[in-house]
């Protein structure tokens, strides 16, 4: 996946989810793309964003938690 091809999914999910669920709602595939492309966000390259949205979905429970904080847990933003 490309750093743009990140970008547009996530801000289709944005779109989709906002104001109307939490990262519970999300399929996986959802999931993963919110988790790397906030770890993409926070400086990571694409590359290692992904390979970290990927160790997080092994436990979908724990990747939840740990991106489930209040600021974070409802779907908002757009790159």
């Amino acid at each position: 996946m490309t750093e743009i091809e990140l970008i547009k999914e996530y801000n289709k999910i944005c779109d989709k989810h906002r104001g109307k669920s939490l990262l519970k709602d999300l399929t996986n595939n959802e999931l993963f793309i919110w988790i790397a492309a906030k770890t993409y966000d926070f400086g990571r390259s694409i590359n290692e964003s992904l390979e970290n949205a990927k160790s997080h979905m092994e436990n979908r429970k724990n990747a939840e938690k740990s991106f489930g904080h209040k600021d974070v847990n409802e779907i908002i933003g757009h790159f």
